[in-house]
């Protein structure tokens, strides 16, 4: 068996999830990604920015997309239809965070969820402030004045204001 994993905003969000999960799979795959971003800098998602495709041939192969967040589940969707589109034998998801919200939502949630928080902007574990603090290894949430508030100097050696900085993210996804 050999699986192709497609990692969602390749600079961005979903290079840790991807790192953590290939590392505990013991068979081969076959590593791409796809940068595709609904929120471009800012806290609130807006049109789909799909700036770069898969690369690999996708079909008849099981693709597994890895992406850092599912909130709505809309740029989640255009990347499972592009796989489809290629003729993928099977396409399913696994995302570390699912927000929890009463927004409507696509409908389809990924096959794989690490964990399930409040509906804030978090960050830490690959997600960004203001495309800032992706390295750090515990998720934490944003107050809402700090979401708010002009971004955070990048030179300085302090993290924007968390609501949460305790909560470690699971990194037992697989």
């Amino acid at each position: 068996l050999s699986v192709r994993i497609s990692t969602n905003n390749f600079k961005t969000g979903a290079v840790l999830p991807a790192a953590w999960l290939s590392a505990r799979l013991k068979m081969p795959l076959e590593m791409d990604f796809v940068h595709a971003s609904r929120y471009a800098g800012a806290t609130e998602g807006g049109e789909i920015d799909f700036r770069v495709p898969p690369r690999l041939n996708l079909q008849d192969q099981d693709v597994l997309i890895v992406d850092d967040i599912y909130d709505i589940g809309l740029t989640l969707e255009m990347i499972e239809d592009y796989c489809h589109s290629r003729h993928a034998r099977s396409v399913n998801s696994a995302v570390l965070v699912r927000k929890i919200h009463d927004r409507p939502t696509t409908g389809k949630l990924p096959r794989f969820i690490g964990l399930d928080v409040e509906d804030k902007y978090i960050f830490g574990c690959g997600m960004d402030a203001y495309e800032h603090w992706r390295h750090l290894d515990e998720i934490r949430a944003l107050e809402e004045e700090a979401a708010e508030q002009v971004p955070v100097d990048p030179v300085e050696d302090e993290t924007p204001s968390a609501v949460d900085s305790s909560r470690r993210s699971n990194r037992n996804m697989a």
